[in-house]
């Protein structure tokens, strides 16, 4: 089991999450995935957190809770809030007060998930939430379902993005991001390609 947050901010936020990283988790527990920025002219810095259980909790010493890392977080940096199971309203309530705002959008944050159903409950609960529809492919009807579940915009796996998937993900008028790169020019070529948010770890983040 695990969560993924997301955040984007200024290059000051690689310390700052190995900080909180550090503070929240055991030196065991996995993490460390950063996104790097996609539109420098704007001068942002993509940056994700990512942290990894395996399906056993007892050798944890302490898990945070979502509302404690997001009020840690704080309300400024981008994040992309990614659900592995159907909320409960008890969670939607927390990021409703943590990052709602008063129209009922969100404040500097999308909500993502693999399921579908996940990002229709989403939506049914909060309909003006931005959502991404996370996914392995950019098919026509990946690319549809996306749509016809409400989403803002698709994070696909690196591999399939290519100038003509690129295209097709804003010819349907969504938001392109992409998971998980690892490699410098992996990360070149899809800045080329214009991808709006990269998530990427390991050599891929070296300057």
């Amino acid at each position: 089991m695990w969560l993924s947050i997301r955040a984007r901010g200024g290059p000051w936020f690689r310390w700052w999450l190995r900080k909180i990283a550090s503070f929240f988790l055991s030196a065991t527990v996995a993490w460390d995935s950063i996104a790097r920025p996609c539109e420098a002219r704007k001068g942002w810095e993509s940056l994700a957190w990512k942290s990894g259980y395996g399906s056993s909790w007892g050798s944890l010493p302490s898990v945070p809770s979502l509302a404690t890392v997001l009020a840690a977080v704080g309300r400024a940096p981008f994040l992309d809030i990614e659900l592995k199971e159907p909320p409960t309203e008890a969670g939607l309530d927390v990021i409703s007060a943590a990052r709602g705002t008063p129209d009922g959008r969100l404040l500097h944050a999308v909500v993502s998930s693999f399921d579908a159903e996940v990002l229709a409950a989403v939506g049914r609960r909060y309909p003006a939430w931005p959502r991404w529809l996370n996914t392995r492919d950019l098919e026509a009807t990946t690319i549809g379902r996306a749509r016809d579940l409400g989403c803002d915009g698709i994070a696909a796996l690196w591999r399939v993005i290519d100038a003509s998937s690129s295209d097709r993900v804003r010819a349907a008028g969504l938001t392109l991001a992409a998971y998980t790169v690892r490699r410098r020019p992996t990360l070149a070529r899809l800045e080329r390609l214009g991808v709006s948010a990269i998530c990427v770890e390991g050599p891929a983040l070296d300057d």
